[in-house]
Protein backbone atom coordinates (compact mmCIF):
# COMPACT_ATOMS: atom_id res chain seq x y z
CA UNK A 1 0.00 0.00 0.00
CA UNK A 2 1.24 3.61 -0.96
CA UNK A 3 2.49 5.52 2.10
CA UNK A 4 1.22 8.58 2.65
CA UNK A 5 4.37 10.79 1.23
CA UNK A 6 3.69 8.25 -2.13
CA UNK A 7 -0.14 8.63 -2.01
CA UNK A 8 0.20 12.65 -2.14
CA UNK A 9 3.25 12.35 -5.09
CA UNK A 10 0.88 10.40 -6.87
CA UNK A 11 -2.10 12.87 -6.63
CA UNK A 12 0.63 16.04 -7.46
CA UNK A 13 1.83 14.00 -10.61
CA UNK A 14 -1.89 13.17 -11.22
CA UNK A 15 -3.30 16.59 -11.34
CA UNK A 16 -0.39 17.62 -13.63
CA UNK A 17 -1.44 14.88 -16.02
CA UNK A 18 -5.24 15.87 -16.04
CA UNK A 19 -4.23 19.85 -16.22
CA UNK A 20 -1.78 18.77 -19.00
CA UNK A 21 -4.31 16.54 -20.96
CA UNK A 22 -7.05 19.25 -20.78
CA UNK A 23 -4.50 21.95 -21.80
CA UNK A 24 -3.54 20.00 -25.11
CA UNK A 25 -7.06 20.49 -25.61
CA UNK A 26 -8.18 16.43 -25.27
CA UNK A 27 -11.99 16.16 -24.58
CA UNK A 28 -13.81 14.85 -21.53
CA UNK A 29 -14.43 11.83 -22.46
CA UNK A 30 -10.88 11.05 -23.47
CA UNK A 31 -9.72 12.73 -20.06
CA UNK A 32 -11.92 10.48 -18.44
CA UNK A 33 -10.49 7.32 -19.97
CA UNK A 34 -6.97 8.29 -19.70
CA UNK A 35 -6.95 8.91 -15.95
CA UNK A 36 -9.12 5.64 -15.49
CA UNK A 37 -6.58 3.89 -16.52
CA UNK A 38 -3.54 5.76 -14.70
CA UNK A 39 -5.38 4.95 -11.54
CA UNK A 40 -6.51 1.42 -11.99
CA UNK A 41 -2.85 0.74 -12.79
CA UNK A 42 -1.83 2.41 -9.32
CA UNK A 43 -4.55 0.69 -7.53
CA UNK A 44 -3.63 -2.96 -9.20
CA UNK A 45 0.39 -2.44 -8.52
CA UNK A 46 -0.17 -0.27 -5.15
CA UNK A 47 2.47 1.83 -6.55
CA UNK A 48 2.74 5.45 -8.05
CA UNK A 49 3.14 4.22 -12.18
CA UNK A 50 6.52 7.14 -12.24
CA UNK A 51 8.06 4.43 -10.05
CA UNK A 52 8.20 1.54 -12.53
CA UNK A 53 10.72 -0.30 -14.07
CA UNK A 54 11.38 -1.36 -17.59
Amino acid sequence: MMNTQEQAYFNSIYQSYLNELTLQGKSTKTIDSYSRCIRQVATFFDVCPVNFNT
